[in-house]
């Protein structure tokens, strides 16, 4: 069975080698840093079932790196560490969509019962199904018409960035910010638009994803709508 894989970001070095013991011992793949550069870094590496933030990390604060993995295409829980107990603090992260927050000292009892609810949500919720397309974002799997179709790491997150949001268009500068990184250029979002356009195929002589002219690229109208194919 596989292990759920949890970032931790702490930067108080007993604290964050406690959580992550706690956390190995429940049998957790704990993957820590101490700063919020690197945790940045490391959303970027891979996917996580969650994250862990401490409120006030080095480099860039915790609120930063949860707009970053805000930013992901794979929505991951995360759950912000404080110790500052403020209204405004608290506002303004549950506005940069923290999941819940924990506040110091840390109560381990309460810490599993937050991370086994949500990381139990996650797995019910984050799988997509439309039309004869299966998108599992744990395993990163892709089926079509019951056969799985290989996906690359960017191929996946932007088919799942189009069927989560399988009404709206996305710019080439969305694809570009949100899938791939900034340093490419957009003409790599056209590249990677057509793999996937070609691996997912036609329905009704049309690709599944569409382009539209002058504004973007999204899941085919169509084929969103369509039922038992």
């Amino acid at each position: 069975m596989d292990r759920s894989s949890i970032l931790v970001a702490e930067d108080d070095k007993s604290s964050n080698y406690f959580v992550r013991r706690f956390l190995e011992n429940k049998n957790y793949d704990v993957h820590s840093c101490m700063d919020g550069e690197e945790a940045i870094r490391l959303t970027r590496k891979q996917d996580f079932d969650l994250a862990i933030i401490d409120l006030f990390l080095p480099k860039f604060n915790g609120i930063t790196v949860l707009r970053r993995i805000r930013d992901k295409v794979v929505d991951c829980p995360v759950i912000i560490m404080t110790d500052t107990h403020s209204e405004e603090n608290e506002i303004e992260t549950y506005k940069s969509g923290a999941n819940l927050i924990h506040n110091k000292p840390i109560n381990y009892k309460i810490l599993e019962a937050q991370i086994n609810n949500l990381i139990k949500q996650k797995s019910k919720e984050n799988f997509l199904e439309i039309g004869d397309i299966y998108l599992n974002p744990k395993h990163r799997m892709c089926i079509k018409n019951n056969k799985e179709i290989y996906l690359t790491y960017n191929e996946f997150n932007l088919a799942y960035l189009l069927f989560s949001n399988k009404d709206k268009i996305f710019s080439r500068e969305e694809v570009l910010s949100k899938v791939l990184d900034d340093s490419v250029t957009l003409g790599a979002v056209d590249t990677l638009v057509s793999r996937l356009r070609s691996k997912l195929g036609n329905y009704k002589d049309k690709g599944v994803i569409e382009t539209v002219i002058k504004s973007g690229f999204r899941v085919s109208l169509e084929y969103s709508q369509s039922k038992n194919i």
